[in-house]
């Protein structure tokens, strides 16, 4: 590390963006399953509103703001760019699946198709028709992308953890990329 000045690494959404049922959940409002996606969200306004309205499920995914449903259809994208930029290491760019997005090849196309229909879905079901406004067109990413200004900062022994040692490094990275996944790499 104290040589190189920057790493390349593959650009992979990091594990946080998914937590522990936001593909679920993604996958259930996807599905239409309203039902199921309330009650993996498990959330003290989704309950409330349960209470008093048994059934609307519609209404109850309104309580949360909009930028939190999103972050589960976001999770779902997320999740197959990630399957993507694992199988096609030939692309530099890796399109992040939506209702509107053009693939650059025809097996790509067709894993995500493929994918989709494990779960009964096609990618026009990136629009969720009962909840207006929720969709997702989709995009593109860099497959890969460099950790620069690299430097360490400390190394030796760690106070916190007996017997282990430790170093602490500095570095940038691109908007949107997510340093746990860069340190990561630095081990695999």
């Amino acid at each position: 590390l104290e040589k190189k000045k920057e790493i390349t690494f593959i650009n992979y959404f990091g594990e946080q963006r998914f937590g522990q049922n936001n593909i679920k959940i993604g996958l259930a409002i996807m599905k239409g399953d309203l039902e199921k996606a309330c009650k993996l969200i498990d959330d003290p306004k989704i309950n409330g509103y349960l209470g008093e309205r048994p059934k609307d499920y519609v209404g109850a995914l309104r309580e949360l703001p909009k930028r939190r449903l999103t972050m589960y259809i976001h999770s779902v994208q997320s999740h197959i760019w990630n399957i993507l930029a694992e199988k096609f290491r030939d692309h530099e760019m890796i399109p992040i699946p939506g209702y509107i997005v053009e693939y650059p090849c025809e097996e790509m196309r067709d894993f995500v198709e493929k994918y989709l229909a494990e779960y009964g879905l096609i990618s026009r079901d990136f629009i969720i028709r009962k909840i207006p406004n929720l969709f997702t067109g989709g995009g593109e990413r860099e497959r890969e992308v460099c950790a620069s200004k690299m430097n360490v900062m400390d190394k030796g022994r760690d106070d916190l953890n007996e017997g282990k040692k430790k170093i602490v490094i500095s570095f940038e990275l691109p908007k949107g990329s997510y340093a746990t996944v860069f340190v990561k790499s630095l081990f695999e």
